[in-house]
């Protein structure tokens, strides 16, 4: 499978044409993450706990260029979410209140 070399994502600085959010955060038990894809590729997103086990891992498989919304939820904590596109990786910090 050959896969652009130059995907980028929403939240990757010097991408000022694209958007992303995380909302609501913090979150009272979900939320959704918001991301742009500027060309087609495989997307993985993973809820990581600080301690860094694997809370949740959504393999989305390949998305077509665009915007793309998906719900994300997990106990009460600060975690990191972490979106692959390719060959880009872009995390945040999330909160579950």
């Amino acid at each position: 499978l050959d896969r652009p070399t130059d995907v980028r994502l929403c939240c990757e600085p010097g991408s000022s044409d694209l958007h992303c959010s995380v909302q609501p955060n913090p979150s009272d038990g979900g939320t959704v993450v918001t991301f742009v894809l500027a060309a087609s590729t495989m997307v993985t997103i993973r809820l990581v706990a600080t301690d860094g086990s694997i809370i949740n891992e959504h393999r989305l498989g390949i998305l077509e260029a665009g915007e793309h919304s998906i719900p994300i939820s997990a106990n009460a904590g600060l975690y990191h979410c972490t979106i692959t596109a390719g060959t880009s990786m872009q995390a945040f910090p999330v909160i579950f209140q």
